[in-house]
This record gives structure tokens, sequence and C-alpha cells, in this order.
């Protein structure tokens, strides 16, 4: 599984409050990345399959939701180039 680096390490103006919210992401991307992969490499004719897809789309949005939270409690500013 390639490494997945902390939100924060982009951004070291973000307050440490922050913390928790960053590894509750981190957690939950990791989490949606094995479901990922555990769909991909599962055979076509697996009775599974289609569970293991609805929990790694569910995983996702989790993913997802928890970024768009972070998103929303830093202020992030970009250099123009």
């Amino acid at each position: 599984m390639p490494k997945v680096t902390s939100l924060l390490c982009a951004n070291s103006a973000a307050p440490t409050n922050n913390l928790a919210l960053d590894d509750q992401f981190n957690a939950a991307r990791r989490a949606a990345i094995a479901l990922t992969d555990q769909y991909s490499e599962s055979a076509l004719d697996d009775p599974d399959r289609d569970e293991l897809w609805r929990r790694a789309m569910l995983q996702t949005e989790r993913a997802r939701l928890l970024l768009d939270e972070w998103l929303g409690s830093v202020n992030v500013e970009f250099d123009s180039p």
C-alpha cells in the first residue's frame, strides 16, 4: 500500500486542534484504499463482490466528508505563480 502522508505536512500553519481530524481522514482514506484493493482483487464471481464495492464507496465518501470538514477548518492560502 502506498504511504499516506498527513494533510498537515502541506500546511504547517494548520492549528494543532485539527490533528485529530487529520488522523481520522487519513485512517478513513487508508481503509477506503484497502477496501478498493480487496474489491479489485476479488474474483468476478465472488458472492461478496457487490458488498465489497458498497463498503468501498461508503468508506470513500466518509473520507471525502472528513476531508471537506478539515478543509473548512483551516485557512489555506495558495501562492500565485
